[in-house]
């Protein structure tokens, strides 16, 4: 038994000592993998990966080790033997010895090839030397015929050749493109295909822009750091001189197009040959006169009518926009650049949060949708910065000046009415009804104030005529009371002695107040009475004033004036107008339905739905020709059983369904026969 422990403690020992190896060599090899470069080719995180799986899978080419093995391009790896032969023989020397120098030359580099993929490459020297030669020279090839419009492939497999190699995990180094290049058409001598290697790459540039500007393409040159493809393009994005950044702790806090819109804000299309990607903030006086005073901007009540202007690079949105500016953003995410794209997009992400701004900016002519919609539009720019983070934002002052605009008070005010009232043509609509209508009732309380004040005006001047004696009222009888005008809204009735004198200043008091006033005073529908005179020498006096004559009674509101009313005709203008008044009440509440209506003018209602009791039905209904004993249909006896109106006790129908309108106004649903008709007689 103790034999066995000392040989289970002994193999645990050796175990130990195998453990702490183990860990000391991986130590090692981790401080020398530490020195290494990052990888600038790899795979993207599956996290981003499932955002849009077809903008980093290659999907007609591979062009390196990382998707040598995927099925679906096998197919067209005997077509880049075919490229291969093509761009030796443009050569003119011997092909054997031409592409031995550059599996040589490329075999040199190995080591370095192999850190620029982490070397998570399993592939051995020779097979990986291979693999560089044949992609170089299949890259190079291509971007020749393409350059002499005369690709070997058809015009669709073209453009998903040229994205193909753009994508982060379809790389061969940049230094190997320029051995294969300087091993082929330098040694050669053909320098005239083209007249250097950044001309010759060059010619994708043009499929890889998603900006429509002049800008300068960097110059890269023999000892250039750039990576791979994707990084030469990713230099035309940068500016020629570097721009400042801002670290930034959180996301840049912005505003929507739409809400920058309705605060004022204007959007710019800016060509800025420096710079691709550049955004201007710029701000401008609206008219040519505040524009003569720069100081106006100064004083803080007139800072706001510094219109803004954001001027913008034209981007394009197309199919493939996409996949370029993701490419491009998971290459500054794990790559020691300048993180231009990302600040642009972070940007543009900003700006366009629903469809309705990407409708304003390309209203502005700052972007061209080219995809299906606005909302896919939108979708897409948001989509882009799920999951991206944004160490330094190279917009950082524009934004803080937009956002200083914005939180002002006269275009946050703005924006709040623009949004309440002009987001539609039917609030516009509404608010201009409204407008016009508050514009009248203004217009018309001002002219009834003016009326109103007018006519206390001429009631002051009349008291005073009174006073000294110009115009001379009528007194009552037993009263010292004297009576001169009266008025009624814009009616006046003036009251005076029968005399010549009176009515001719009364007339040129009443021009002074034209004068005055504004008001005219309508001679021509007025009219004179004389009480007790001769109607000739009435028309003989008004004639000049052009005035009408009249003589007694008359009408005034409706009402007869100067007339006997003790008299029935005189009241009857008034009677029949309540007659008709009354009339057309009284139809709206009544409804008519053949002979048996004429019962209803024996069952009368008063207010409130109560009825009056009616006497000697059967007799009376017999007047008028109804014989009530073929209408009814059901011996109601003394009417107690019987419910009036649920029951069909006269006629095809209940009561309730043939004079439906007077069912709903009475208030008592169940009442019985007896409690609205009284029978006097035998049964």
């Amino acid at each position: 038994m103790l034999r066995k422990n000392a040989n289970v403690e002994s193999g645990e020992v050796d175990n130990i000592g195998n453990t702490v190896k183990f860990l000391l060599d991986y130590k090692e090899n981790g401080e020398v993998l530490g020195k290494q470069v990052p990888p600038s080719i790899y795979m993207v995180p599956s996290v981003i990966r499932d955002l849009s799986p077809t903008c980093f899978n290659p999907k007609v080419v591979s062009i390196g080790p990382l998707h040598r093995h995927n099925e679906h391009l096998q197919g067209f790896e005997i077509q880049k033997q075919t490229y291969l032969h093509n761009w030796l023989r443009r050569l003119g020397t011997v092909p054997n010895q031409t592409l031995r120098t550059c599996v040589e030359k490329v075999i040199q580099s190995i080591e370095i090839i192999k850190e620029c993929y982490g070397r998570s490459v399993t592939y051995n020297d020779l097979e990986l030397a291979k693999m560089m030669v044949i992609d170089g020279c299949f890259i190079l090839e291509f971007i020749q015929n393409e350059s002499e419009k005369s690709s070997g492939c058809n015009m669709m497999i073209t453009p998903l050749i040229v994205y193909d190699l753009l994508l982060i995990e379809n790389q061969i180094p940049f230094f190997v493109l320029k051995i294969i290049f300087d091993c082929t058409i330098v040694a050669s001598g053909r320098m005239h295909i083209n007249s250097s290697f950044t001309q010759h790459i060059s010619v994708l540039l043009g499929y890889y822009k998603v900006f429509e500007s002049n800008s300068v393409v960097p110059n890269v040159s023999l000892d250039s750091t750039t990576d791979h493809l994707l990084h030469f393009v990713h230099k035309y994005y940068q500016p020629v001189e570097p721009m400042p950044s801002v670290f930034v702790e959180a996301n840049p806090k912005g505003h929507t197009a739409v809400e920058l819109h309705r605060a004022g804000m204007k959007f710019k299309p800016n060509e800025d040959e420096n710079w691709a990607m550049a955004l201007k903030l710029e701000l401008q006086l609206p008219s040519s006169f505040f524009s003569l005073l720069p100081i106006f901007t100064a004083i803080p009540p007139f800072s706001w009518l510094q219109w803004p202007t954001l001027k913008m690079p034209i981007v394009c949105i197309h199919d493939m926009s996409e996949l370029v500016l993701r490419n491009l953003l998971i290459y500054e995410q794990f790559s020691d650049v300048n993180k231009y794209v990302t600040s642009y997009v972070y940007a543009m992400d900003m700006l366009t949060d629903t469809p309705e701004d990407v409708a304003i900016l390309v209203k502005s002519k700052v972007l061209t949708n080219l995809s299906s919609s606005n909302e896919n539009a939108a979708n897409m720019i948001n989509g882009l910065v799920k999951f991206v983070s944004i160490p330094d934002f190279f917009y950082d002052q524009q934004w803080k000046d937009m956002d200083a605009y914005y939180n002002s008070y006269w275009p946050n005010t703005l924006a709040g009415l623009k949004g309440k009232y002009f987001n539609n043509p039917w609030n516009v609509i509404a608010l201009i009804g409204a407008l016009v209508l508050f514009a009248l009732t203004v217009v018309q309380t001002f002219f009834t104030i003016k009326a109103a004040n007018a006519t206390n005006g001429l009631n002051v001047v009349m008291k005073k005529a009174c006073e000294i004696g110009i115009f001379k009222g009528v007194g009552i009888l037993q009263s010292d009371l004297t009576i001169s005008h009266l008025f009624y809204a814009d009616d006046a009735l003036f009251v005076g002695e029968w005399k010549r004198e009176n009515i001719k200043n009364l007339a040129r008091m009443l021009r002074c107040f034209h004068i005055s006033s504004g008001l005219k005073v309508n001679f021509h529908k007025s009219r004179v009475f004389g009480i007790g005179a001769h109607p000739q020498e009435v028309a003989r006096w008004t004639a000049p004033l052009g005035c009408e004559p009249s003589s007694l009674p008359f009408t005034y509101l409706g009402v007869p004036v100067g007339a006997n009313m003790n008299l029935r005709k005189h009241w009857k203008p008034v009677v029949d107008r309540f007659h008709v008044k009354l009339s057309s009440w009284k139809s709206k509440t009544l409804s008519f339905g053949g002979k048996i209506n004429n019962l209803l003018l024996h069952i009368k209602k008063a207010i409130a739905g109560v009825w009056n009791n009616v006497a000697n039905v059967q007799e009376d209904l017999k007047d008028l020709g109804i014989d009530i004993e073929k209408v009814l249909v059901k011996r109601v006896e003394r009417g107690d059983d019987t419910l009036f109106w649920l029951d069909r006790w006269i006629g095809n129908l209940p009561l309730k369904i043939s004079f439906s309108e007077l069912y709903r106004m009475e208030k008592k649903k169940l009442c019985k026969v007896l409690e609205r008709v009284q029978i006097r007689g035998p049964t």
